[in-house]
């Protein structure tokens, strides 16, 4: 096991990938990024598939919230992803995707190792 980890941030391969629509930075307008989970857990995001990149969030460093009830938001399946440096917040277009970026999530170490995730009303709850 500890090999295949150390091939995999050797030469990392794409985990998941997708569309996730992404809260902006500094306008908080929402906007539909395409991103690409890696196996050394590096989560990027673009415009488009074929785009230049538009930003990283190291997942080894990183924690994944509850973002609360769908008046917080105004968006279905969100997702808050907490580093050192900013909070990310995005949103999975249907419940299988958003439950499985949360378990890829917890792959790489985000938070508690006996965290476990629930589908409640359109959003993930991760329990800590």
């Amino acid at each position: 096991m500890a090999v295949a980890g150390a091939a995999a941030l050797a030469c990392p391969s794409v985990f998941k990938h997708g569309w996730l629509t992404k809260e902006g930075s500094f306008i908080k307008n929402w906007k539909r990024r395409y991103f690409y989970l890696w196996t050394d857990g590096k989560l990027k995001y673009f415009a488009q598939a074929a785009a230049s990149q538009l930003g990283e969030i190291d997942l080894l460093n990183a924690t994944v919230a509850y973002t609360g009830p769908p008046k917080v938001t105004g968006k279905s399946f969100a997702l808050e992803i907490v580093t050192p440096g900013r909070t990310l917040l995005v949103c999975a277009e249907n419940a299988n995707d958003c439950k499985a970026y949360v378990s890829r999530c917890y792959h790489f170490g985000c938070g508690s190792k006996t965290a476990r995730s629930e589908l409640t009303g359109g959003f993930v709850r991760v329990l800590l």
